[in-house]
């Protein structure tokens, strides 16, 4: 599954980059679901995220300092209202896309320059591993 490309949420000099799309897979099978086999290798497992230990600091500074550079975005994820909007005199952030694409821009930001190389080689191969750990990181 790849990330589609945003429908312009925002100008594009606030826009993040597009995430990178995962490698494609093939079946040689015929499509009859036996003994399928792709031409990717298998998807390793991620390592936990520990958002809240020492080396983990960076990866929540990341976090922050998206959120606080993409205002409009973090509006649309945390479900912005009718009545916030109106109370601030603006206004409502809908979505155009769905929320995934939105935690996929967010991993991106976090995880594409991780100090550790093989979380970064990770998200470099697999990006969309990442978008659950973000989300568990903004429900928690």
């Amino acid at each position: 599954m790849s990330i589609p490309p945003m429908s312009n949420p925002t100008p594009s000099a606030e826009r993040p980059a597009d995430p990178p799309s995962q490698p494609q897979t093939t079946s040689t099978s015929g499509g009859r679901g036996r003994g399928s086999a792709t031409t990717s290798n298998p998807v390793p497992k991620l390592p936990t995220i520990r958002w809240d230990d020492k080396d983990s600091r960076e990866c929540t500074a990341r976090l922050i300092e998206w959120c606080k550079s993409n205002p409009k975005i973090c509006q649309k994820l945390f479900s912005d209202s009718h009545q916030a909007a109106s109370k601030e005199g603006r206004r409502r952030q809908v979505m155009s896309s769905q929320k995934d694409t939105y935690y996929a821009y967010v991993a991106q930001a976090v995880f594409k320059s991780d100090h550790n190389p093989s979380i970064q080689q990770l998200y470099h191969q697999h990006p969309n591993m990442f978008v659950k750990p973000i989300k568990a990181r903004f429900q928690s």
